[in-house]
């Protein structure tokens, strides 16, 4: 039986978590592994597989009774448990003397393509997003990234997980299911959140 603690907190012991490590789906793992490469820069952490296993460690540690990070599972979900627990890990290794290295590292970027319809015939709003998504795919794809654009966004989760995507040349409903967005209409107001960033901020175009 899970242990309790204060209040109406139910905490998961050792089952508990094994189990939700290995219930965890194909999207949830995508998603904890790409917030893990995002947060790990400038950290002691060299792969996000790294990150994620001390958060699993922790976790399982804090389950025996042990030092570490416990799972209060009866009010938190086993995803969200694991990014702000992967978010505590980085946040003590940055403020940690030893971190030197360059937090300088290849960034993705995405340019920032107008909301204008063309002359002529119309495309329609499915056309025009497969359109602009295929373009932001290949250019990631193809490395064509500029430091100043993930710096942007280094505070976004959502925005973050997009880009990431993107760089694996992922569109539409595959981006969706790898981000975890609810549905079309949040992953649209991420797309445009993170545009009309780029666009605020580099008017002129993409960044030199």
């Amino acid at each position: 039986m899970a242990n309790s603690g204060a209040g109406t907190d139910v905490f998961a012991v050792a089952g508990d978590i094994q189990a939700a490590i290995e219930a965890l789906s194909d999207a949830e793992a995508y998603r904890l592994h790409r917030v893990a490469r995002l947060l790990i820069r400038a950290t002691e952490y060299d792969q996000p597989q790294d990150l994620l296993n001390e958060v699993f460690t922790r976790a399982m540690q804090a389950a025996i009774g042990e030092p570490g990070r416990r799972w209060p599972k009866s009010r938190v979900p086993f995803v969200a448990f694991v990014i702000e627990t992967m978010k505590g890990l980085v946040n003590d290794s940055r403020e940690s003397a030893w971190v030197t290295r360059s937090t300088s590292l290849e960034q993705a970027y995405v340019a920032a393509e107008g909301d204008g319809v063309p002359p002529g015939s119309p495309p329609s709003v499915e056309e025009k997003l497969l359109d602009l998504e295929a373009r932001d795919a290949a250019e990631l794809k193809a490395g064509q990234a500029v430091s100043k654009i993930e710096e942007l966004f280094e505070n976004d989760e959502e925005v973050g997980l997009m880009l990431e995507c993107l760089k694996d040349g992922m569109i539409g409903a595959a981006v969706i299911s790898a981000c975890g967005f609810r549905d079309q209409t949040h992953y649209e107001t991420v797309r445009r959140r993170m545009r009309r960033r780029i666009e605020k901020v580099f008017p002129k175009g993409r960044p030199a």
